[in-house]
């Protein structure tokens, strides 16, 4: 798949994994800006850290990649239909992809895999998804936010708008 000039190759592509050859039955398979998907992720990686290195200029060059993603989990209550809460980043793959793409192509929609804790395709349902596009826990701030953010204190409540992306964070692929 090509959004833009990124070719995306979930099954020989660099970086791929098995699970992006799988998206369809293992996650969700979106499209999103760079910028999100690194301000989701742990660990920001300066431009001049991944300018000229061979996976830039693979890149840069039209080599396919496969398709960066995160790990997500779901707050408990939502199984119940309370959707009051925000799912949590609890890890990722292709920050070193998204910064150059960034860099080569600006902030463009790019296809991103979503994959939630315990659940498949199947089990992800409309209303999940809504919930999870309106906004995210960085991963950053998982181990604050990881359990029923009802029992947290006061002051870790007020943290959430420094841990918290707000959306719309993705756009959903067919």
């Amino acid at each position: 798949m090509k959004i833009n000039e990124v070719i995306i190759d979930n099954e020989n592509g660099a970086g791929s994994v098995p699970w992006n050859d799988n998206v369809d039955y293992m996650g969700l398979r979106v499209s999103m800006q760079p910028k999100i998907f690194l301000d989701l992720a742990e660990g920001h990686i300066p431009i001049n850290f991944v300018r000229g290195t061979g996976l830039y200029n693979h890149i840069k060059d039209s080599g396919s990649i496969g398709a960066p993603f995160l790990n997500i989990k779901f707050p408990p209550e939502w199984e119940d239909g309370d959707f009051s809460n925000y799912a949590v980043v609890t890890g990722h793959e292709g920050r070193h992809r998204m910064t150059a793409i960034f860099d080569i192509e600006g902030n463009k929609q790019v296809e991103t895999h979503l994959f939630v804790y315990n659940y498949k395709r199947r089990h992800i349902t409309d209303e999940m998804i809504v919930a999870m596009n309106r906004g995210m826990i960085k991963q950053s701030g998982s181990n604050l936010f990881s359990n029923n953010f009802n029992e947290l204190d006061d002051n870790t409540k007020q943290m959430l708008e420094f841990f918290l992306v707000v959306g719309p964070l993705f756009k959903l692929l067919k």
